[in-house]
């Protein structure tokens, strides 16, 4: 199944692709200050595809803390849409749950989730495991 989405603007737009039923998707809320001031709930699963569609020129990106984290955010709406890390030469990513059309299925308990003790390479081992694969 492919659950698209985008931007508030519809600039920035998304596809998510995976068997997996809604209902299963972990809902992540990080407590980390950039997320939380945008009050963000993630979801993301290892055996899922991830493709964003936009203009070069459409997408702000936005680095913080360890720096293995690109934010991508739509230049005109300023809508945060998802992350992406490089791991051993893959790209994955993380879609923020509210830019999916599916987003009023999504109902099950999110998570809060703090990742302050991890390293570059602890964190982007995780991720590896747990984000979806970025694709063109």
């Amino acid at each position: 199944m492919i659950y698209s989405g985008s931007c508030h603007c519809g600039d920035v737009r998304l596809e998510y692709e995976t068997s997996e039923p809604i209902s299963t998707w972990p809902l992540r809320a990080c407590q980390c200050g950039f997320c939380r001031k945008h009050g963000v709930v993630t979801t993301s699963i290892s055996n899922a595809n991830l493709r964003i569609h936009a203009d070069v020129d459409a997408i702000q990106e936005y680095t913080f803390a360890l720096g293995v984290t690109r934010f991508q955010l739509c230049k005109r709406c300023g809508t945060y849409v998802a992350a992406i890390s490089e791991y051993e030469g893959v790209q994955y990513a993380v879609v923020v749950a509210n830019m999916l059309d599916c987003r009023s299925q999504l109902t099950q308990t999110v998570t809060p989730v703090v990742y302050d003790d991890e390293n570059p390479d602890t964190r982007l081992e995780r991720r590896a495991e747990r984000w979806a694969k970025l694709v063109s």
